[in-house]
């Protein structure tokens, strides 16, 4: 007696190709709004980086001007212009710096040109020195210093003073958007420290 064996071929009824796809498709869409939130999310961190660049740029550069006038407590000197209150001359000691003209006494004069962008022009006693944009479009720009000795705010500071302020406030406005940079300029006698536990 012989025993004929059938093979049983499994195939996909319609059925089940129908659920395997609308199966397929659901994870697919899931995954593109996963995509679609992170794209939408990194665009914002773009354009919110794109705003805050231009302001930390300043803060940076301003920083390191200030820290390397003060490496020498006597070497920072900072005026106002007596004619334009919103021009900052700032003489100190620089260095090192792989131009060697730009190592010693060194000027420096934060402005804003003819084409409304904030420049600082740093030269050495021989007259090299370049021109640095550090912002466009401004609108306004305010100094202002706050004094030790009268405990305020002052919108000028005087080149026969004879101490810096504590504080700088660099104000501007920018396409409508105001902003304020703050510059410590030399640390008091007696600062508090804090402990952080």
């Amino acid at each position: 007696m012989q025993h004929t064996r059938r093979h049983k071929t499994f195939a996909f009824t319609l059925l089940e190709l129908l659920i395997a796809l609308s199966l397929g498709s659901v994870l697919l869409f899931c995954l593109w709004q996963t995509y679609d939130l992170r794209l939408r999310q990194y665009r914002k961190l773009e354009m919110q980086h794109s705003k805050d660049y231009p302001r930390l740029f300043i803060k940076q550069r301003l920083d390191t001007l200030f820290a390397q006038g003060m490496q020498k407590q006597t070497s920072l000197t900072l005026f106002t212009s007596t004619k334009h209150p919103s021009q900052l001359i700032i003489l100190y000691e620089g260095g090192p710096d792989p131009d060697p003209a730009l190592n010693g006494p060194i000027r420096s004069l934060l402005y804003v040109d003819d084409d409304r962008r904030l420049c600082l022009a740093t030269w050495s006693l021989d007259r090299q020195g370049y021109i640095e944009v550090l912002a466009s479009s401004i609108e306004e720009l305010t100094l202002s210093f706050f004094s030790l000795e009268t405990k305020t705010w002052h919108l000028i500071w005087e080149e026969n003073n004879n101490s810096l302020p504590l504080w700088m406030k660099l104000s501007y406005k920018t396409e409508g958007i105001s902003s304020t940079l703050c510059f410590l300029l030399h640390v008091p006698e007696n600062p508090i420290f804090y402990q952080v536990p």
